[in-house]
């Protein structure tokens, strides 16, 4: 593949745009949160037409951190598929950054349940790596942290009436998970070096083979940030099947298992109960989320229709599998 600066002369504008002078065709891959789309161009290359991925950053906060990922985070996970980025904008005007990267083709992101058990072996790979890999800076900005989804909760747990009346949902539903908040108060786990968006959106199908895309959230977490990604956060435009809760069970049985061989120290049984407590409160926030995106229109609604289900659906089992009631009256303080 030609990876040469020169074959890329001219093609992304001074404001961060393909350049249709310079371009065959082009195609949106993803529309973007920002309002940016990811697209796939072709360019006339010395050997026929070749494409590739151009990724404008979705945030200037952590718009070069997939840079850092390729340079210093894959040389030490073996094993791992990642696009490889063959040219960036200057990071002195991060508003307009972007990225061209090879295309790794047309990916599946329909997945089986063996698929969704190759992709806990593949997390290990990196969450196994040591603590002091990944610069304490990518910490200071990332959406998802557990801090961040309690306080957000904590915040706007006045909406949940409203969002219990739009979901159709029992009087008290969202009550139930004020167990769970008191479980995960305290909790002192070992961080490990996380993905930070590791949902099936995110990992690629392609000849049999895992890709995984999108590193610009990487930073330190606890491990079920990237097992919930995984198994239980749902996206407006990658449907996913519902797993139930003994295939989550084997799923997170894996996970310490392979952990354990590398040295982690992971008892399967708290572990597994830590990880539904993690998910219930994560798919509250999710859920205030969707409820806010219907709202204001940021996604297609039937798009955000079928991920509310879908998020109900995740956080239902996991509640059942607590042993905690979807009824009731608590105050979450």
């Amino acid at each position: 593949m030609p990876t040469s600066q020169g074959l890329f002369t001219d093609v992304v504008t001074e404001d961060g745009r393909l350049n249709d002078e310079r371009i065959v065709c082009r195609e949106t891959v993803y529309h973007g949160r920002n309002g940016r789309d990811v697209e796939r161009f072709v360019l006339r290359a010395e050997d026929g037409p070749v494409s590739f991925i151009f990724k404008p950053a979705t945030y200037p906060e952590t718009a070069t951190r997939e840079v850092w990922v390729q340079d210093h985070l894959l040389p030490l996970v073996q094993g791992v598929r990642i696009p490889r980025i063959l040219l960036t904008a200057d990071s002195s005007n991060l508003t307009t950054y972007w990225s061209i990267m090879e295309d790794a083709g047309n990916l599946s992101h329909e997945f089986s349940r063996n698929d969704y058990l190759a992709a806990v072996r593949v997390m290990v790979r990196w969450h196994r790596l040591a603590a002091d890999v990944v610069p304490n800076e990518f910490s200071a900005w990332t959406g998802n942290s557990l801090e961040t989804i309690v306080s957000y909760i904590r915040d706007n747990w006045s909406i949940t009436d409203s969002m219990e009346r739009d979901f159709s949902l029992p009087s008290g539903f969202f009550q139930s998970v004020v167990a769970c908040f008191r479980d995960i108060e305290g909790w002192n786990d070992e961080f490990v070096v996380s993905h930070g968006d590791y949902h099936i959106g995110n990992i690629g199908i392609f000849d049999g083979r895992l890709i995984v895309l999108d590193w610009e959230n990487a930073h330190m977490d606890l491990p079920f940030c990237d097992l919930y990604s995984l198994l239980d956060k749902t996206h407006p435009e990658f449907p996913k099947q519902p797993i139930d809760n003994e295939f989550r069970v084997r799923a997170l049985t894996l996970y310490a298992e392979e952990k354990r061989q590398f040295g982690g120290g992971c008892t399967s049984r708290e572990f597994i109960k830590r990880y539904f407590s993690y998910s219930a409160v994560h798919s509250v926030w999710m859920l205030m989320l969707i409820w806010t995106d219907l709202r204001t229109g940021s996604w297609n609604t039937e798009h955000l229709l079928r991920q509310r289900e879908e998020t109900i659906d995740a956080l239902t089992n996991c509640l059942r599998f607590l042993g905690l009631s979807t009824y009731g009256r608590r105050t979450l303080e």
